[in-house]
């Protein structure tokens, strides 16, 4: 016999009809009929079985088609009424930014969320025909979104408090600003100054000043109230009167330490002890070349002198810690061509992505830099200095620097 195909060879071997070497018998043929026709027979059921699961499945693909579509308009028509809800409530929020406007805003408000609620009930309505289980699950959505439109409503009414709040602090920044000298330069006979002041928010608690006295002395203040915001810069502002005060009441004659026993008299009265204030004071004489220190437990300022750095001390408590402070004055000797350096700790103790502080002595070896540049220079080259360090870092403190020099 000539080799069989491998598809009827295996068909053969499960009929039990593998290797005859004769003719059938008809007994046998007929045998090998009923197991031929036996698996037509099987085929058909098969194929006939597959042919209604086919059928079911097509149905069911239909039916859940048609669902889905359903679903997908429902949920298109939500989407529609949300937008339709945020739209006119955006409406509102804008009229909240106005004070006059509130009322209003107010009224916008609430006829939106009405015509949303409305806009979700005819949606819903369509539910009736679900099943039980699928109606209860329809309710539990209905009222998440009633509940997201007082959600809106509230975070709407939040706002535009929140706007009027935002034109208040703007109000005290401005109000801050104009506390600190109209220019951060100033050119004296014999002495020159720059200034650079970034607060860490909206309003900050540093601040800085320069007094041309009587006498033609110049006094230079540097304050930093412990923390920032709007507390920090009402501080500020009652610190930088008293200081206003003393320069008008004495006429233009106050020394540093009767000036800062002036200012921590001010600050303990609006403080209340909860919110303290470091400063510095010094008066400058440019002709005789002297500078007198008082610090109210502020970070010593620097003078540079010959290619060397070294701190200015002078000792006192912060301002508003008790009030009957002294402060005791330092008096020292200028040369020709010093730089006198005053900074607050936000400075020294701005970070980096690492978390590595700028540190006094970046701030030291930037002075020494710029020792030939002039105070304008000198101040641009040690901001660069700093701002290049803290990279995109968000600054957590005020920072101050007030540069002097001495021609």
């Amino acid at each position: 016999m000539t080799e069989l195909d491998k598809i009827l060879h295996r068909q053969l071997k499960r009929l039990g009809l593998e290797g005859l070497d004769r003719p059938p018998s008809l007994e046998e043929w007929l045998t090998i009929v009923e197991k031929i026709s036996d698996q037509y027979k099987a085929s058909a059921d098969d194929r006939a079985l597959l042919t209604r699961s086919i059928d079911l499945s097509t149905d069911e693909m239909n039916g859940l088609r048609t669902r889905v579509e359903s679903e997908r308009d429902r949920l298109q028509a939500i989407l529609a009424a949300i937008a339709d809800a945020i739209s006119v409530m955006g409406q509102a929020n804008g009229e909240a930014g106005a004070e006059s406007s509130r009322p209003e805003a107010t009224g916008i408000i609430t006829s939106a969320k009405s015509l949303f609620a409305q806009k979700l009930k005819t949606i819903f309505s369509e539910g009736e025909s679900y099943s039980a289980e699928e109606s209860s699950r329809v309710r539990v959505i209905e009222t998440g979104f009633f509940r997201l439109a007082d959600q809106i409503e509230s975070m709407l009414k939040e706002m535009s408090s929140s706007a009027s709040l935002r034109k208040e602090i703007e109000v005290a920044r401005t109000v801050q600003q104009m506390l600190l000298p109209a220019q951060d330069t100033v050119v004296r006979p014999g002495f020159s100054l720059a200034a650079w002041c970034q607060p860490a928010q909206e309003c900050g608690g540093d601040w800085w000043t320069v007094q041309e006295q009587a006498d033609g002395k110049q006094l230079v203040v540097v304050g930093d109230v412990t923390g920032h915001g709007i507390a920090s810069a009402i501080l500020t502002g009652t610190a930088k009167a008293a200081c206003d005060l003393a320069h008008l009441m004495t006429r233009a004659k106050v020394s540093p330490s009767v000036l800062l026993h002036l200012m921590n008299h001010a600050v303990f009265q609006a403080g209340s002890q909860k919110v303290m204030m470091t400063a510095g004071a010094a008066l400058i004489d440019p002709v005789a070349r002297t500078v007198t220190l008082a610090n109210a437990g502020h970070v010593f300022p620097l003078l540079l002198r010959d290619g060397a750095v070294r701190p200015m001390v002078a000792h006192g408590p912060p301002l508003g810690s008790s009030a009957t402070h002294e402060f005791a004055p330092a008096t020292l000797q200028l040369q020709a061509d010093d730089v006198l350096l005053w900074f607050t700790d936000g400075v020294t103790e701005r970070e980096n992505e690492t978390h590595e502080q700028f540190s006094e002595k970046r701030l030291r070896a930037g002075l020494l830099r710029g020792a030939q540049l002039d105070v304008s220079g000198l101040r641009d080259e040690l901001v660069r200095s700093l701002l290049t360090f803290a990279g995109h870092v968000p600054a957590d403190d005020d920072m101050t620097l007030v540069i002097a020099r001495i021609s």
